[in-house]
């Protein structure tokens, strides 16, 4: 079994290296995020960090056109899409106060 290299991974086409070491250190905030007591400044700027960086994810994917279904799209950009609308609205309803539907 080969083992993983990641300079491959830095030989990619941007936005691709920082997209994708991007996406797994938001999955290590949030998984922090998701442990740590909420409510607290600490979990609000955490909050915000993992906000910025999954919007950078969902907006860098738009770039990235290697499965091309419709154009330059393909279902992921579905995803992403998704992604910053429930994004823009998790904050939104944090910052009014309705923290159940946050």
């Amino acid at each position: 079994m080969r083992k993983p290299n990641m300079e491959v991974l830095f030989l990619e086409a941007k936005p691709i290296p920082s997209h994708a070491i991007t996406a797994l250190v938001a999955v290590i905030i949030g998984g922090i995020q998701l442990a740590s007591a909420k409510g607290t400044i600490q979990h609000q700027l955490i909050g915000y960090l993992w906000v910025s960086m999954m919007m950078y994810v969902s907006i860098s994917s738009f770039f990235i056109s290697e499965i091309q279904l419709w154009g330059a799209f393909s279902p992921i950009h579905l995803l992403s899409a998704w992604t910053v609308f429930t994004l823009c609205t998790g904050v939104y309803f944090a910052r009014v106060g309705n923290i159940k539907v946050h």
